[in-house]
């Protein structure tokens, strides 16, 4: 005992590093001890001097814990008030996480194959149409790893698997060892001319340069289409949504997030719970829905049909007959050339009407709060009584546009 207490205060004055370390090992002292102080007891227990060795070993071990903890608690008290940092202990594991490319997968598609199923929830799906009938998959897992030999291992364990049927799948299943921040992302080369069926739950999706139809489901992330010459079918629960050009009817629904498409060469309608619109060229008709967010319509080719709860839209250049209602808060702002009847409701909110001089419009407003400001004249403010209505009329009076709004004014400029 007395070595050992010689040692212990030649560790605290001269490697004060040595004795910090061996604070974390006292439990092996305080065992030590205890096996010291039973054979003792063992060795005197005829001697009947049980009490003074009981004695002498609890006084010995509550010195023993006292000095510690007490020279434990000078030296990190002096380090914090010197302001040293304390030296970073090595970590049992380390979790490294890597990106792996895995084989590419050859797969030939017969001409029994006209559905292709590509559903990977653990990652991204980037899709190029190719001509022939051979499908070509790249892979790279991300993984979490603690053995470098298990990387391969767990990698290979996410790689997606086909099945080739009338109604084809590529599929990527999550085993159940592989840890949950396991990812893999797909990029694939599919014969043109296929329906190919999209799904992620936590991943981009994009889709460019095919020719056939597509149906794309997302719960969580951004999805593109570049070039598609067919139809469109999305459902995006949470993500942005842009469609650069489609030549094909356009079938949206978005759950929460921003849209923006640029041409369209069919019809398209849109379903949106919340988030703002960019709608460009659209050649056919236009049936839009939206709960919450601004939208903006650039040249639609046919008819237009906009409804939103609170919303507000702008109508730029409609070529043909155009309704937009607001059930909610909102204003609607409309501008260009009159070339066929609009119809305008707003519950709660500003109309705004832009037309050239040379329009030919017979005008016809009503609000119950507001001013009605015509092409030509103005009625009186609606303020200070329930009801207002205003005709008038631009030219020849050729298309009717009609405006009614609940409590908010109308206003009809010229340019």
């Amino acid at each position: 005992m007395l070595a050992l207490g010689l040692l212990l205060f030649y560790d605290i004055g001269f490697q004060q590093n040595a004795f910090v370390i061996g604070l974390n090992f006292w439990p092996l002292l305080i065992i030590g001890l205890g096996l010291e102080l039973l054979w003792n007891w063992l060795s005197n227990r005829r001697k009947r001097i049980q009490e003074r060795i009981r004695l002498d070993g609890r006084s010995l071990a509550l010195l023993f814990l006292v000095g510690v903890f007490s020279v434990n608690f000078y030296l990190s008290t002096t380090r914090a008030a010197q302001g040293e940092e304390q030296v970073p202990q090595k970590p049992l594991l380390t979790v490294t996480s890597k990106n792996l490319d895995l084989p590419t997968q050859i797969v030939h598609l017969p001409e029994l194959v006209k559905e292709l199923v590509i559903d990977n929830p653990l990652g991204t799906i980037e899709v190029v149409g190719t001509t022939g009938r051979q499908m070509e998959i790249d892979a790279v897992a991300h993984v979490s790893i603690i053995n470098e030999r298990s990387t391969l291992v767990s990698a290979v364990d996410l790689m997606p698997y086909t099945m080739i049927d009338k109604v084809s799948t590529v599929l990527v299943k999550k085993p159940d060892h592989v840890a949950e921040s396991a990812r893999i992302d797909l990029k694939l080369q599919v014969p043109e001319g296929l329906e190919l069926r999209l799904r992620t739950e936590q991943g981009d999706i994009l889709l460019s340069a095919y020719k056939g139809n597509a149906k794309i489901g997302s719960k969580g992330g951004e999805v593109t289409v570049d070039t598609l010459n067919g139809n469109l079918e999305t459902d995006v629960q949470n993500g942005a949504l842009n469609v650069r050009e489609i030549y094909g009817k356009a079938n949206l629904h978005t759950g929460q997030g921003n849209v923006k498409i640029r041409k369209v060469g069919s019809d398209l309608l849109l379903r949106s719970d919340a988030g703002d619109a960019d709608i460009g060229q659209v050649a056919g008709k236009l049936d839009l829905y939206v709960k919450l967010g601004k939208v903006n319509v650039d040249s639609i080719g046919d008819e237009i049909k906009a409804i939103g709860e609170s919303a507000v839209f702008n109508i730029r250049n409609p070529f043909s007959k155009l309704e937009a209602t607001i059930n909610g808060i909102g204003d609607v702002t409309v501008h260009g050339d009159v070339l066929a009847a609009w119809t305008i409701a707003v519950n709660n909110g500003k109309t705004t009407l832009e037309m050239p001089e040379s329009a030919s419009v017979k005008f016809l407003g009503e609000t119950n709060k507001g001013v009605i400001k015509g092409p030509t004249k103005t009625s009186k403010n609606a303020g200070t009584k329930q009801g207002s209505l205003l005709t008038d009329q631009l030219g020849d009076g050729t298309w009717p546009v009609t405006v009614r709004s609940y409590h908010g004014s109308i206003f009809v400029d010229k340019y």
